[in-house]
């Protein structure tokens, strides 16, 4: 059998008994093969190994695991009871040390114990909803940071945190929970801007940041929350161009210092200022403020692709 070759122009191939045979040039090289005997009940996995008959086989009993794991599972449920339960847990006091057991009992190195979390913090929504002085804080903090909850199965609970305006519990929800809602995220958004003091944009020659570090590290939480373009785009529309003129700023502020880059990814800060723009170019075209700070911002994009 003859084959290309990159030396010559055909290279010459033969077997003879395990040892194929390949001609390069001057020389020959051997590969040493083997081809055992198949059958289908090899190809299917059922063939009986020579092994196997002096091997042991051991049958266990799985029953008392399961009768503990049983026990556990009652244990837990009970606890989850007593939390929800008003007249055990009528102070917030009581709830927390409630909620202190039952997290006790939980596991979060196998698979995270959120399914009895989420019921819990539902619980709490519609507490809080009929005992307007009821909010358990620190128990809600610690129960949020206990393991990976899924938003989008308890938004009543982020609705609540939301009408209460405790930055603080929203933080947390925001950097320990997955699947947060676009609306939610921009919501919060929202709230943090809305403490920042005057929506004006500094246009000086100096690059300063325009946000105190506290609420920069909240708008930091938000920028590196995983969520999607075009339903991220569609929400918002709702922020108000004094909302996006600060934003802006403050991206524009990441983008241009080059100690901020490990904070927030270049890419992450990039996004947001496309779905900014994409979602209020109209207003920003016709706001003089914007002007200025859109031609430093094309500016240093054009820097950072350059650079790229």
């Amino acid at each position: 059998m003859e084959l290309p070759d990159m030396d010559t122009n055909t290279a010459k191939i033969a077997s003879f008994e395990d040892t194929i045979l390949l001609s390069r040039g001057d020389k020959i090289v051997a590969y040493r093969f083997s081809c055992p005997n198949a059958s289908l009940a090899g190809a299917l996995g059922c063939l009986r190994n020579k092994d196997s008959e002096n091997t042991i086989t051991v049958q266990a009993d799985w029953k008392p695991m399961a009768a503990r794991a049983e026990e556990k599972i009652a244990v837990k449920e009970k606890l989850l009871k007593e939390a929800m339960d008003k007249q055990k847990s009528k102070s917030e006091a009581m709830f927390a040390s409630s909620c202190k057991n039952l997290l006790a009992t939980l596991n979060t190195d196998r698979f995270p114990d959120s399914c009895y979390l989420t019921p819990l913090l539902q619980h709490v929504a519609r507490r809080c909803t009929e005992e307007k002085q009821f909010w358990p804080k620190q128990a809600l903090v610690n129960i949020v940071e206990f393991c990976n909850i899924s938003a989008s199965s308890c938004q009543e609970f982020l609705n609540v945190v939301l009408d209460k305006q405790d930055k603080d519990v929203l933080s947390v929800c925001l950097k320990n929970m997955s699947d947060v809602p676009e609306d939610v995220i921009v919501r919060s958004l929202q709230l943090f801007l809305r403490s920042h003091k005057g929506y004006e944009t500094g246009l000086q020659n100096e690059i300063a940041n325009p946000l105190n570090e506290d609420l920069a590290q909240l708008i930091n939480t938000i920028l590196k929350c995983q969520c999607n373009d075009v339903f991220l785009a569609e929400s918002l529309k709702h922020l108000d161009i004094g909302e996006v003129l600060v934003l802006v700023e403050y991206l524009y502020y990441l983008l241009s210092t080059v100690e901020n880059k490990e904070e927030v990814k270049v890419e992450c800060v990039i996004d947001w200022i496309c779905l900014l723009l994409d979602s209020h170019y109209t207003s920003l075209v016709i706001s003089n403020k914007a002007k200025t700070l859109l031609l430093q911002l094309h500016t240093v994009v054009e820097t950072q692709v350059c650079t790229v």
